[in-house]
């Protein structure tokens, strides 16, 4: 993989650069990557799912520091990984930047 390919690659998919989700025009649940339907409202709301753009705040649920990394990304070894609760419901996971290791 060419160095600058893995985030011109994140910034071609919208939802996941701009953290674009949606939510439910029924129940109001938020989800995160979207979704076509709710899965609690189901057919009822097809639709009615409408693009919301999440804030990225939100709190460190657990994480964990990479040691082994995947092939192509050896060169970023140690690197923090974390799940995210936003602030408005979804989790995501997502490496943790500009702070120190420990």
């Amino acid at each position: 993989m060419a160095d600058g390919a893995v985030p011109r690659f994140w910034r071609e998919i919208p939802q996941r650069y701009s953290l674009i989700g949606n939510q439910c025009g029924k129940c109001k649940k938020i989800y995160f990557p979207p979704r076509e339907s709710c899965p609690e409202c189901r057919r009822r709301s097809i639709g009615h799912m409408n693009g919301k753009k999440l804030s990225g705040l939100g709190k460190i649920i657990t994480y964990t520091i990479i040691y082994e990394a995947p092939e192509n990304f050896e060169a970023y070894v140690p690197y923090p990984m974390a799940i995210i609760e936003l602030v408005e419901g979804p989790r995501i996971t997502a490496q943790i930047v500009d702070c120190p290791l420990e």
